[in-house]
């Protein structure tokens, strides 16, 4: 055994945690290939007499060395839990299964009898699970509890595999008498698809002991879903199902609808991005009002699920006390859609449990055919296969109600001839009628009940289409939820309002159909939920047409009856079966009376068209049907003055207006929505809205405001939104916004505010949620936020705050949610957060290097504290005055999980608050989440010494500090100076010499924007304690030696864009602890080196944007602990071979934006220890063979992204293997790409704008593209025929050798470009029978994008 492998392995064994049972070896980076190099580990193992668990992730374990490893296990038999994660990267498939076999075999000689096995991060595929198969259905695993097979790359054929090794060791072990009950299962990341997931389901079924379930991104479909959904009815104790981004459709969510109404232990639900669309959503939310009582977490992402339903998915939720977190991010809400699901949210008083909406997909496409996306490829399913439900009415039938008989001949006649006459004859068997019907048909069921609506209009049958449609809708309603909203959803399918799957009847809805639906709302039987989800989808229609794609707009006078009296029976008193007292005369009389005066008034709007002919200005697109205009990207330069003035929605996107004059919207005085991005607006005058009283909507974004008016908003009475986001707002005078009492929503962000002046936002009487994002705030005068009492949440990140400003956010009474992200804030001290109502406060990714222990006690409510991403070293636990905190996020800070730490875990264990985050050190622990970290683990020296140490801190007395007069620092003139903090400021003074006579207490010195020039030698006298120096902008142009001398202190240190162009060797003298050097945008033509040799705790180093042309030998000397170096934006042209001597600990390189022209790899081999190397913007076209060879064994991202790169040679990122997790290769102009197999664990890979030639040559990428589980960006630009096509999606590779085993490509082809929107002409007036049809221009459109629908939206490469 070589003396460097045995150094390594004595290294990790001195780090190694050994106790509790436990012996670890995890993270310790062993290369474990012989019998000599596990001697010493083996003899541990032989000599640890109580071993009960063996962690060995993250080595890489050979063939001889597992064997040797498994002699030693052969005489444990107290063994329990096995960590066997992540042990054989770099490993041959073929050594793996032989490797495990050797192991499986030596924990059943041993009469081992596990709880825990854990192999994820094993790329084993179906031969390793073969390999354990003898193992798992042995003894060893009949008490076996937790199974982890995370990411092991199964496949179908592996899952089947392990499906029948638990059904086999369940049979051993029941008639052992102990059936095998494992509670948790993972097995995400393994593409085990249908057959898989139902060869899986069987075994679940079977062991009905489940408590956690995780298969996320597996590539199962509705068949998969539905059966496991199946087993999960029988596994009563789960708490947690994952099955994130699979393909659930609405066969598959209604089946898990169907499941989780059995299930009331239910804490957590992720079906994020498995295209549950709205349907579904509907389905969960029945489920939601009528069980899981104690649901903590749902998770619908990235589902195509629209407003309407996302919204009756929040009112679900109204009643779940546990309820911590409803994320519905990534959906087809839009921009308005977003805004009224947080109102929503809000106005149930839980805004806090929304998750981001930041990535909404935006509201779909008019014209989008409602053929569902699954049903093409769903055809070839074998349908009558034990699991495979085909319709709604499948999982509705299993909901223990026995099969209903056939359709009744009346029924049958009346729908095939509906008349008066068949009418009269279906009420007069009003019973056979209720009991004919029922929700397990919805379709059927929703058919009859328009079709009885539909003879309401004839005089005759008024009567008798009243009395049906109630006895109907009464039986219809009268189930669970899930029923109800089952058939309602079908309802709404059939008018139009709701965008189905599957080949749906659409119906013409007519008045009478929506005068029964007028009559049934006030009815006891019409509860208050479904009039609320009724509300949802008749409030929201797309514009002019309905969101399926198909049907005719219902007639907009009953429409808009219809929807008033939804409302109004959706927020008013809630009438049950229960009552047995008649209903109080004024609530009948309050209906008829609210409903009467909708129907004038919409009667009112309807006939004022007819009077004359409706106004239209020229270029525009107008609705009079909607009563909307649009006039987008028309290159305007006014409002048009002839827009008709009964308009409600007025779109004027993309002109160039420039100025909005006074009273320019005096024609039209109904208007509700005003959209005016983009329209290059500098100035909107006094009175510019005043006669629009009615507007809830206005939205200024995108324009170049710099000045809010005194009266720029006057005459908005109602307003409820203002979007003023990126402009140039740079002042807001008093009174702007004095009259918008009812505004709920302002929003400035992205514009140029620097201050915020007292009584700035005075009038705001109902505001809500205040964003002031996204600008340069670094003052907040003490009355900036005076008035706002109702104000809940305000946004205040990325800005230039330096101080937490105490007394003006103690004026925030009813602030719950305070976002302070990106701010330069150094220090946090006592008492800073004085909020009573604070629940949730975000100070993450700031300069934050100490926090008072004291500094949120004031804030009783808080419940999350996010402090992730600065500089804190040591965090104390908390003093009291925070009870409720649950959530405490420290990721990102470098924690060293020491005796330092130990306090602090001790306190969240006791208050069991949740620890957020991973150890920065020691060896043995980095990465470790800090949950699973044990605070006997935090030590520093021996146990004995820590205790020492730790009694005489208690038992130290400590002199009582001597009192300082109050109200007395040290400040030098025009500067501004603040004892609590220790920080001081003298920013854009006009300076020309450093300032004197700071206190020596200062921690923050801020010297920005003064005109300093040159900083002579001791220029900072008597401020040892500083911490962080801000000299950015003072256009400086040299540093004397022993300019900073006696700054013990200083960790960061910004000398940012000044006039730099060299630095003497001196110029950091006397700063030991220099941490942080920024040097970004001087004039360096020339690496300083030699500079830095001063300066030995130096770790990061920015040189961003000057003209350094190139990288001489040594530059590295003196600087060899340096870990990250930024070079973007230079000149660089030459990188010399030993440019990086002695880098041996860089990890962070980044050189984009530079001159290159070809990968400087010899110099990149002395620096061994790159993790995230940048080439990107560099004129490098070709990448020759073995380019990162010797950063095989650290390189964690690659970027070498638009370079114009022409050609990588085949090799040419051989080496870098399983260890890369982010290649970008975007925008460059290859038609060829490097062979990829070797990078199986890769989780970011793009490709995009390649014109990738799509030809054999291209088939290993194909080839890679269907093993790996990614989302891969990669189109085909050549042959013509396949431009555009999605590489996954074409057929040529199938015709190459060695592709023949590809599946065959969909027969879709991909969506083309959308053409511009067809106008359809619409008439003047409505008639009580008004039909729109589509144009066959129209209809030609619509059959395209029929033809051209892909499987799902956010599919897989």
């Amino acid at each position: 055994m070589a003396s460097d492998d045995i150094a390594q392995l004595a290294d990790a064994l001195s780090k190694t945690h050994v106790g509790d049972g436990e012996l670890s070896y995890k993270g310790c980076g062993l290369k474990l290939d012989t019998v000599e190099s596990v001697e010493e580990l083996v003899r541990d193992i032989e000599q640890y007499q109580d071993l009960r668990a063996l962690r060995l992730e993250g080595n890489t374990v050979g063939v001889e060395a597992a064997q040797a490893i498994a002699k030693a296990l052969e005489s444990k038999s107290l063994l329990q839990r096995c960590y066997w994660s992540d042990m054989f990267t770099g490993r041959l498939r073929s050594e793996i299964p032989t490797a495990l076999r050797s192991l499986g075999s030596a924990l059943m000689s041993a009469g081992a009898r596990l709880t825990e096995l854990d192999l994820s991060d094993n790329a084993f595929g179906p031969d390793g699970v073969k390999a354990i198969e003898r193992l798992l259905t042995s003894p060893s695993c009949h008490t076996l509890r937790e199974l982890r097979l995370n990411n092991c790359g199964m496949g179908v054929g592996g899952g089947k595999i392990l499906a029948e090794a638990l059904m086999e060791c369940h049979r051993q072990s029941s008639a052992a008498g102990a059936p095998l009950r494992v509670r948790v299962f993972v097995a995400g990341r393994n593409r085990l698809e249908n057959e898989g997931a139902r060869a899986l389901a069987r075994a679940f079924q079977l062991m009905g002991s489940l408590e956690e379930v995780h298969m996320p991104q597996n590539g199962i479909n509705h068949v998969g879903v539905v059966a496991l959904a199946s087993a999960m009815r029988h596994n009563p104790e789960l708490r947690i199902l994952n099955f994130n981004d699979n393909t659930f459709t609405k066969r598959g969510t209604l089946a898990m609808a169907q499941a989780l109404r059995h299930l009331r232990n239910v804490q957590v639900i992720n079906f994020g991005d498995c295209l549950v669309r709205s349907e579904g959503a509907i389905a969960l939310a029945a489920v939601l009002r009528e069980g899981l009582p104690i649901l903590k977490e749902l998770n619908l992402s990235f589902g195509e699920i629209t407003e309407p339903a996302a919204v009756v998915v929040a009112q679900a939720v109204m009643d779940k006390p546990n309820m911590e977190r409803v994320d519905l991010n990534g959906n087809c809400l839009g921009e308005e859609g977003c805004e009224a699901l947080r109102e929503v949210m809000e106005n149930m008083e839980k805004a806090d449990i929304l998750a981001s909406l930041s990535e909404d997909e935006g509201e779909p496409d008019e014209d989008e055919d409602s053929d569902n996306d699954d049903d093409a490829s769903d055809e070839s399913e074998e349908e009558n296969e034990e699991y495979c439900g085909t319709t709604m009415e499948d999982a509705l039938k299993r909901e223990d109600s026995p099969e209903k008989p056939e359709i009744h001949a009346e029924i049958s006649t009346f729908l095939r001839c509906p008349s008066t006459e068949t009418l009269l004859q279906l009420t007069e068997m009003k019973t056979v009628l209720q009991q004919q019907v029922n929700a397990s048909k919805p379709d059927l069921a929703a058919d009859l009940l328009l079709t009885i609506g539909s003879l309401y209009d004839n005089p005759e049958a008024k009567a008798a289409a009243l009395e049906a449609f109630d006895a109907v809708l009464e039986k219809l309603l009268s189930g669970s939820a899930l029923r109800s909203y089952g058939f309602l959803s079908s309802l709404l399918v059939m008018m139009g309002l709701l965008k189905g799957e599957g080949k749906v009847k659409k119906v013409s809805v007519v008045p009478g159909q929506l005068l029964c639906l007028e009559h049934a709302v006030q009815q006891d039987y019409f509860l208050q939920h479904h009039a609320s989800l009724l509300h949802s989808f008749f409030s929201r229609r797309a514009d002019g047409e309905s969101q399926g794609g198909g049907g005719d707009s219902p007639p907009k006078r009953e429409l808009f009856r219809v929807q008033s009296l939804f409302w109004m029976r959706a927020t008013g008193p809630v009438r049950t079966r229960s009552w047995t007292e008649p209903q109080p005369n004024h609530d009948e009389y309050r209906l008829r009376t609210f409903s009467s005066q909708m129907l004038l008034l919409s009667v009112l709007l309807l006939c004022m068209p007819a009077a004359r002919a409706a106004k239209c200005p020229q270029q525009c697109v107008c609705d009079q049907i909607q009563l909307t205009v649009a006039c987008v990207n028309k290159n305007l330069t006014q409002v048009p003055p002839t827009v008709d003035e009964i308009t409600v929605k007025l779109d004027l996107r993309g002109n160039d207006i420039q100025e909005i004059p006074t009273g320019a919207f005096k024609h039209t005085p109904y208007l509700t929505h005003l959209s005016l991005q983009r329209s290059n607006i500098g100035r909107v005058k006094e009175g510019a809205f005043r006669s629009l009283g009615r507007l809830v909507f206005l939205n200024l974004a995108n324009n170049k405001i710099d000045i809010l008016y005194q009266e720029s908003f006057n005459g908005l009475s109602s307003l409820k939104q203002l979007i003023i986001d990126h402009n140039r707002v740079e002042e807001i005078q008093p009174g702007a916004f004095s009259q918008l009492g009812f505004l709920n929503l302002l929003s400035i962000t992205h514009n140029q505010l620097v201050y915020i002046p007292n009584m700035a936002f005075q009038g705001l009487q109902n505001i809500k949620w205040l964003r002031l994002s996204h600008n340069s705030l670094n003052y907040l005068d003490i009355e900036a936020f005076a008035g706002l009492f109702t104000l809940t949440r305000l946004s205040l990140d990325h800005n230039e705050l330096q101080f937490f400003p105490t007394e003006t956010m103690t004026r925030l009474s009813s602030v719950t949610r305070l976002d302070l992200s990106y701010n330069p804030m150094t220090y946090l001290g006592e008492d800073a957060v004085s909020m009573a109502k604070l629940s949730h406060l975000f100070l993450d990714h700031m300069s934050l290097q100490d926090l008072a222990n004291t500094a949120v006690s004031k804030c009783p409510n808080l419940v999350l504290l996010d402090i992730s991403h600065n500089q804190l070293r040591v965090i104390q636990p908390f003093s009291g005055g925070t009870p409720k905190l649950a959530r405490l996020n420290i990721a990102g800070n470098p924690i060293y999980c020491n005796c330092y730490l130990r306090p602090l875990r001790e306190w969240t264990i006791r208050r069991k608050v949740k620890l957020i985050g991973t150890c920065g050190g020691p060896a043995h622990l980095s990465e470790e989440t800090l949950e699973a970290v044990y605070p006997a683990e935090l030590r520093c020296q021996s146990q004995e010494a820590m205790l020492k140490a730790e009694y005489e801190e208690a038992t130290r007395i400590l002199p009582p500090p001597t009192e300082e007069p109050q109200n007395k620092i040290k400040c030098p003139l025009n500067c501004v100076c603040e004892a609590e903090t220790n920080h001081s400021s003298c920013e854009n003074r006009g300076h020309t010499k450093v300032p004197r006579g700071f206190s020596p207490n200062t921690s923050l010195l801020d010297l920005r924007g003064n005109h300093f020039h040159y900083l002579p030698s001791n220029s900072f006298p008597g401020v040892a304690q500083v911490v962080s120096l801000h000299l950015q902008r003072c256009k400086i142009v040299e540093v004397e030696g022993g300019a900073f001398s006696g700054m013990k202190g200083l960790i960061y240190l910004y000398l940012s864009e000044n006039d730099l162009t060299s630095l003497s060797p001196d110029a950091f003298k006397g700063l030991p602890k220099l941490t942080y050097l920024h040097l970004e945008k001087n004039r360096f033509a020339d690496f300083p080196k030699g500079a830095f040799s001063v300066v030995p705790s130096l770790l990061a180093l920015h040189l961003e944007n000057n003209t350094i042309a190139k990288l001489e030998p040594g530059i590295m000397t003196g600087s060899e602990g340096l870990r990250a170096l930024y070079l973007t934006g230079n000149a660089i042209k030459d990188v010399s071979p030993r440019a990086l001597d002695k880098a041996s600990d860089l990890d962070t390189f980044h050189l984009g934006g530079n001159k290159l022209k070809e990968v400087p790899t010899e110099a990149l081999s002395k620096a061994r220890n790159i993790r995230d190397l940048r080439l990107s913007d560099n004129p490098i076209r070709w990448v020759g063979p073995n380019a990162f060879q010797s950063l095989g064994g650290s390189l964690k991202e690659l970027y070498l992204d638009n370079m114009g790169l022409e050609k990588m040679s085949q090799n040419s990122l051989e080496g870098l293997g399983p260890g890369l997790r982010s290649l970008f290769l975007e925008g460059n102009r290859l038609e060829e790409v490097p062979d990829l197999h070797s990078f199986t664990f890769l989780e970011v890979i793009n490709l995009a704008e390649n014109p990738l030639m799509c030809d054999c040559p291209l088939l290993p990428l194909r080839l890679w593209i269907e093993r790996v589980n990614l989302k891969v960006r990669a189109t085909c630009a050549n042959p013509p025929e396949l431009r555009g096509r999605r590489v996954k999606d074409v057929h040529v590779f199938k015709a190459c050798p060695g592709g023949e085993s590809l599946p065959a490509p969909p027969t879709s082809t991909p969506k083309p470009a959308k053409g511009p929107k067809v106008t359809k002409a619409k008439p003047t007036h409505l008639n009580a029978n008004l039909k729109l049809r589509k144009s066959p221009t129209v209809k030609k459109q619509g059959a395209m994008k029929r033809a051209t629908q892909t499987t799902k939206k956010r599919s897989m490469a």
